[in-house]
């Protein structure tokens, strides 16, 4: 239809041998309207899923999730050296400012990039070793 109303406009179509070109670059721009209206909708449909979801209460069986993801790792932090363990519980469970934690460790921020790459190395390998243990 929008090809056909084109072509019977004021402008019409100023050099009939380009009629196919003409034809595809209307179906084109057709197809990306269509595209850019499913984007709009399909975005206010998962805001709205989001909404509802982030409305609801956490069920029973995610919350003993939740309690047992806790338990193991409190018990791999159990596994990793002290020092280790202290930094990691100051940022990861107490989410302590990282000047805070240089201050308290005595390092400057570069060095702490580095313990808590350690740290972390540290706990994957507590953690990759309990799983394999169990």
């Amino acid at each position: 239809m929008r090809v056909l109303t084109l072509l019977r406009g004021e402008g019409g179509l100023r050099q009939p041998d380009r009629l196919g070109s003409f034809v595809n670059s209307v179906c084109n721009h057709v197809l990306f309207e269509h595209y850019r209206s499913q984007k709009r909708t399909e975005a206010t449909i998962d805001k709205e899923v989001e909404a509802t979801l982030a409305g609801r209460e956490p069920s029973a069986l995610r919350l003993l999730e939740a309690k047992e993801t806790e338990r193991r790792v409190r018990q791999i932090l159990n596994q990793v050296p002290e020092r280790d363990r202290r930094l990691l519980h100051s940022l990861f469970l107490e989410e302590r400012n990282k000047d805070e934690v240089c201050a308290e460790f005595g390092i400057t921020r570069e060095y702490l990039r580095v313990l808590l790459h350690r740290a972390k190395l540290s706990f994957k390998s507590c953690y990759t070793s309990r799983l394999g243990a169990s």
